[in-house]
């Protein structure tokens, strides 16, 4: 289990399930100025996926060492929010929600939509909007 928590001056850290400081936002060199953590969930190798919210990817990090060892860039994508692992097609991955609010109209392409991200292994190999 992993929680969020959002300090006085809005410095987002996640803690493991023990409460030990697993990721500051403000100072962690695998998260990008401007990015926010969104929803997450942990592969069955034990890795912890996490939707960065404006920041167009979803981060894979080691909760061993906390280093982002992996990552899917979503071009199409400003705001993902939340995912899940699942199939679609034969193929399992993660479903990914994306959020839409704010965005003008001409750049909206994949968000506010359900995507789904195929990974084999723990890597990715396809993506196929559902």
């Amino acid at each position: 289990m992993l929680n969020l928590s959002t300090t006085i001056n809005s410095t987002i850290k996640i803690f493991a399930a023990n409460r030990q400081l697993l990721i500051d936002c403000a100072t962690h060199p695998g998260i990008n100025p401007g990015e926010n953590p969104d929803g997450q969930a942990i592969d069955r190798y034990g890795f912890i996926w996490i939707a960065m919210t404006s920041g167009s990817r979803v981060i894979k990090v080691n909760p061993q060492t906390a280093e982002v060892v992996d990552e899917e860039l979503l071009p199409n994508t400003k705001i993902p929010t939340s995912l899940a692992f699942g199939d679609y097609r034969g193929q399992f991955g993660f479903y990914l929600t994306t959020a839409n609010v704010g965005l003008p109209e001409d750049q909206i392409i994949d968000d506010g939509k359900l995507l789904h991200v195929s990974i084999h292994g723990g890597e990715i190999h396809q993506f196929a909007p559902v």
